[in-house]
């Protein structure tokens, strides 16, 4: 009978060394997702600002990240983020508005309270823009996760 002895400590020890570099590269990506998601989020809110959207505040104040592992949500909770967006009423941007006028009261900062009249509110995109151009930032904190040792 023959006998043969393999000695697999250099391979647990090379095992070892691709599973830290794994979990490295995985803790490196996690955090290149968090600083790009941060980087959308704060164009968001420059949007919000730049396009002078700020009433009451509360639309700037929701705007924010959730992260999941890999995965990143930026947005708000208030439906009222997604009127902004696309529009509501005849200015839908898919049509799908309301067609005949009606009325709300108005309590703002901007003008005085009481009730106004509207066919709806015209589309004045803040967070899709905000995509597009975090885009380039994202993925270079992606890229540099990737690179980098």
């Amino acid at each position: 009978m023959i006998r043969i002895n393999i000695d697999t400590s250099e391979v647990k020890k090379a095992i070892a060394q691709i599973q830290a570099f794994r979990q490295y590269k995985e803790a490196r990506l996690m955090i290149a997702v968090q600083k790009g998601a941060e980087a959308i989020e704060d164009k968001a809110r420059e949007n919000l600002v730049e396009n002078d959207m700020i009433d009451t505040g509360e639309l700037y104040r929701s705007v924010d990240t959730v992260q999941t592992g890999f995965d990143a949500w930026i947005g708000t909770p208030h439906k009222y983020g997604l009127y902004q967006e696309y529009g509501t009423g005849i200015y839908a941007v898919h049509g799908n508005g309301r067609k005949t006028p009606w009325r709300y009261y108005y309590r703002g900062r901007k003008y005085p309270h009481g009730w106004r009249w509207t066919r709806g509110n015209k589309p004045q995109p803040w967070l899709i823009p905000a995509f597009t151009e975090g885009i380039p930032e994202f993925q270079k904190e992606i890229i540099d996760a990737l690179r980098g040792w």
